[in-house]
């Protein structure tokens, strides 16, 4: 697939894909005869997993390493474990709080 459909199914900006290849989060892409990039599902699904990371407010660095793991399960360690039970911990303190703030505006709809 081509860039234009690569950004549109991962929903990210076109900047970023360049961006990621250079940080080296998102392997580079092949060029087709003509030249032109040619993207994989494993890049949208690559992408997708750092804009939702991203979202949660994991740091580009922290998304380095979970893929660096995730492409090398043999080398998981504690380390590993131990950074993802920290955003893991961090998540669910942050779907409390958006619960918290579903509610408050489940309350705001029901008054007159």
């Amino acid at each position: 697939m081509n860039l234009t459909e690569l950004v549109k199914r991962a929903g990210i900006h076109p900047d970023m894909v360049r961006y990621y290849e250079h940080l080296g989060i998102l392997p580079p892409s092949e060029r087709t005869r003509g030249g032109r990039r040619a993207y994989t599902e494993d890049h949208v699904e690559r992408l997708v997993f750092i804009r939702t990371c991203r979202m949660v407010g994991i740091s580009l660095q922290d998304i380095g390493r979970l893929l660096y793991f995730r492409d090398r399960p043999e080398l998981a360690r504690d380390e590993i474990g131990d950074l993802l039970d920290g955003h893991i911990a961090r998540i669910n303190d942050q779907l409390v709080e958006l619960e918290r703030v579903a509610e408050a505006l489940r309350s705001l709809k029901g008054c007159p």
